[in-house]
């Protein structure tokens, strides 16, 4: 099993560059401030400072609502939805993110978050048409 796991983390680490690289592609001054941001994020957790971690995290988060990040990736995912390539990938990272919510989970035994999984993961036992699990 492990595996496994780590070959769908390493396809979803993939897959998640190439989205990133398409999503810039599109918005060329937000690379620069995201890159910026998430450069002082990796000297921080480099130098181990936490209130350091804490201040370059806060300012990511910011730059993220200050550019409306949110609103510019569902618009750019709602124009890639006429692509089945690109809807099925992101369907398969989001099924793979919440596979690793229930592995969580299951191994710190938090009730509330395997409830939340199993209810992320029946949407997809309907759409897939998984009603009846042989044995």
């Amino acid at each position: 099993m492990k595996r496994g796991v780590e070959a769908h983390l390493l396809t979803l680490q993939a897959l998640f560059t190439m989205y990133q690289e398409a999503f810039f592609e599109k918005h060329q001054s937000l690379r620069a401030v995201l890159s910026g941001k998430a450069e002082n994020i990796d000297r921080a957790c480099t130098s181990g400072d936490t209130k350091e971690i804490v201040k370059a995290h806060n300012a990511m988060l910011q730059a993220l609502v200050t550019h409306d990040v949110e609103r510019k990736m569902d618009i750019f995912e709602h124009d890639k939805n006429s692509s089945p390539l690109f809807v099925a990938m992101c369907n398969y990272m989001s099924m793979f993110m919440t596979m690793n919510l229930f592995i969580r989970a299951v191994r710190t035994g938090n009730w509330e978050l395997h409830l939340s999984a199993l209810g992320a993961f029946c949407k997809n036992f309907f759409a897939l048409d998984m009603l009846i699990l042989s044995l």
